[in-house]
């Protein structure tokens, strides 16, 4: 029988819940959609009945679990507030370098609790349960990071757009699945120090964050051949084509975990023998519906500055895809899949490339905007996205944080 955790006392914190650390070890290992009732009683050593007499059901159980984890962040979280009043108020590059320390642990130290946010943030875009559990915790969370942006400095109105919160849930997904690359850690570095002191490049001669930037860019890709994705991939017109914009649709909408070979099948009217003599593991379906969505982003770039609308979100053949949502798939998905990590970090090194193409063309007042810049913005712009139910990513969303950028950029 399953025993509740000791109460809390001044003299030491309690023991982490111990359903909260199964859920959490499921999660890591098998995604989202592993967090079953029987694998969970499994790991706590209990039968299902037991397990769903004490906690109810699935829902239930997600809604303790996302509760118990909101509750071991509040108490971490509050030990950073208190370093963070210490530093006083516009001092943007200490609370810059503090950020770091803190997606620092939370990738380590606290991974498993950090990968099952991850996954709850995904599922939440299209499942309103996991969304309405997760709200509590997503709170603490947002607390921190954006409390971190107000002693900064950062306009009021661009935190409550969504940016900030919306960094820090991108950026964890790839501190999670990057840690081990110390050129990916110095660039999330030099993109905090932009988010905390502002965007734009900084007039001083001894502010060299331009140049190291563009050498860790090039770094993240030293080598291109172990990448498992091809850009701009040929996509044959037969089956395979309709099965890969299925792969895609799957991985934007719900996550890897939901690109199977029946999910694939299913949707796009295939047998399944016949789908996985073809992609014979799940991971070739993953990189099969990545393709498709990299090959018709640069094809709508292109479109775009051949047409100089400058529209940001053009109206092009993706509808359905949401190419930020899959990116953080890929990089949630490469914590538990090491083929897709060079993905992931090449995924990462790319953030904000054809943003800053698009917004060049776009207005006067992006000139200034760096690849840095542009890559600390559409971190923000891809988390703030994933914070919103799938049907409400619009054109329309995009564009209001464009001009809440525009204007941060102007100190409006």
């Amino acid at each position: 029988m399953l025993t509740p955790p000791p109460a809390p006392s001044d003299a030491a914190p309690a023991a982490a819940d111990p359903l909260l650390q199964a859920a959490a070890g499921l999660v890591a290992r098998d995604g989202f959609a592993g967090l079953t009732l029987r694998p969970l009683a499994g790991e706590l050593g209990v039968s299902v009945s037991s397990l769903t007499s004490r906690y109810g059901a699935r829902e239930d159980i997600i809604a303790r679990v996302l509760a118990e984890a909101a509750a071991e962040d509040r108490r971490v979280l509050s030990g950073w507030a208190r370093l963070r009043d210490r530093i006083p108020e516009g001092h943007g590059l200490p609370l810059a370098d503090l950020a770091d320390l803190m997606l620092d642990e939370a990738a380590s130290d606290h991974r498993e609790r950090t990968i099952l946010f991850l996954e709850c943030v995904q599922a939440s875009g299209w499942d309103a349960r996991v969304r309405a559990a997760l709200a509590d915790w997503r709170a603490v969370r947002a607390a921190a990071w954006n409390g971190l942006a107000r002693q900064a400095g950062v306009p009021r109105d661009v935190i409550e757009g969504g940016l900030i919160e919306g960094y820090f849930i991108d950026e964890l997904a790839y501190s999670v699945a990057l840690s081990g690359s110390a050129a990916y850690r110095a660039l999330r570095r030099l993109c905090l120090r932009r988010l905390f002191r502002g965007l734009l490049p900084v007039d001083d001669p001894y502010a060299d964050d331009r140049e190291l930037g563009e050498v860790l860019y090039e770094r993240l890709a030293e080598d291109p051949a172990a990448l498992a994705v091809v850009h701009g991939a040929s996509l044959p017109a037969d089956w395979r084509l309709e099965a890969a914009k299925c792969c895609a649709i799957l991985l934007t909408q719900q996550g890897v975990s939901a690109v199977t070979h029946r999910s694939v099948a299913q949707r796009a009217g295939l047998r399944p023998t016949t789908l996985a003599y073809r992609y014979p593991a799940q991971e070739d379906l993953v990189i099969a519906g990545l393709e498709y969505i990299i090959t018709h982003l640069l094809t709508s770039v292109a479109d775009v500055e051949a047409s100089r609308s400058g529209a940001l979100v053009p109206a092009d053949p993706m509808a359905g895809l949401d190419v930020g949502r899959a990116t953080f798939a890929v990089a949630v998905a490469a914590i538990r899949i090491p083929r897709l990590v060079p993905c992931a970090a090449d995924m990462r090194r790319r953030r904000g490339i054809n943003l800053l193409r698009l917004l060049h063309s776009r207005s006067p007042d992006f000139r200034r905007m760096d690849r840095l810049a542009a890559q600390t913005l559409a971190v923000g712009m891809v988390g703030a996205d994933l914070l919103m139910p799938v049907t409400e990513v619009s054109p329309g969303a995009t564009e209001a944080r464009i001009g809440l950028a525009q204007r941060w950029m102007a100190g409006v």
